[in-house]
């Protein structure tokens, strides 16, 4: 493991009232498109110190040794440790998943460059509009789609709608699922089970675009990070119809009193 100090001349409040991105990857240890992750060390930290007295945490866990369900399970316990209650998450990480499922070289230890003319945005999907959302997708052959399910697919037309708007004709698309396998073999796993424990799903219908698909912060929500080139994000981030259940990057925190020029200079 490799640590590393940063000071910030910026409110932590500033930041979470309008999370920029490109910013925001500015908290990471090491680029996540670095190819330096296939050879350096396993985790990477960064501290940062804001003047408010703040403090964010960066990390990168390469996925020579675990997933992102992983790098959870690690920060919660640290966190649980560092808060000196005596009581550590449930789920203590356990390195025991190459032996159920070994080790493959289909994921590589960095994330693959997408491109310099490429963007990426947040949208926030809130509990309720994303049952309206399933309402309105369900249909005959799938009469209960999901959450992950719905706002991919509205997310997906609206990337298609664009690229076509701009080339005058849709382009060849593919969607790609990684999905958690802990909770779906035959011999449940727990979420602290360590290591790569990934399955794909593909659909066919992109190009290099990216989406992930995190929860909001009650669990009942989704935040959508989307990668799409520049020309192709001026379309998407207008669409009435993705707007009609998604909010362009709100605040994280409850006020929205935000105070202009604050990130001005970000």
């Amino acid at each position: 493991m490799s640590a590393s100090p940063s000071i910030f001349q910026h409110l932590l409040a500033d930041i979470l009232l309008r999370p920029i991105q490109k910013f925001l990857r500015k908290f990471l240890p090491i680029e996540i498109e670095s190819p330096k992750a296939g050879s350096a060390p396993l985790l990477l930290i960064k501290f940062i110190f804001f003047k408010c007295g703040g403090v964010a945490i960066g990390n990168c866990l390469s996925h020579k040794i675990g997933d992102g369900c992983t790098t959870s399970t690690v920060i919660n316990n640290w966190a649980a440790t560092a808060r000196g209650s005596g009581k550590t998450s449930e789920n203590i990480p356990e390195y025991n998943a190459a032996s159920i499922f070994p080790p493959d070289d289909f994921l590589k230890p960095y994330m693959d460059v997408i491109g310099t003319n490429y963007i990426t945005k947040r949208f926030v999907f809130d509990a309720s509009n994303i049952a309206a959302l399933r309402t309105k997708v369900a249909s005959a052959s799938v009469p209960k789609p999901t959450r992950v399910e719905a706002v991919t697919a509205l997310i997906w037309k609206c990337t298609i709608a664009a690229s076509r708007s701009i080339r005058g004709f849709p382009n060849l698309s593919l969607t790609v699922h990684s999905m958690n396998l802990r909770k779906m073999v035959m011999q449940t796993l727990p979420d602290g089970c360590a290591g790569i424990l990934l399955g794909t799903i593909i659909a066919n219908e992109g190009k290099g675009d990216r989406i992930a698909r995190p929860s909001t912060r009650d669990g009942k929500g989704m935040e959508a990070l989307v990668s799409l080139s520049k020309e192709d994000m001026a379309l998407f981030e207008h669409d009435k119809v993705l707007l009609a259940f998604a909010a362009a990057n709100p605040s994280v925190l409850p006020t929205t009193n935000q105070r202009p020029g604050l990130l001005s200079d970000l």
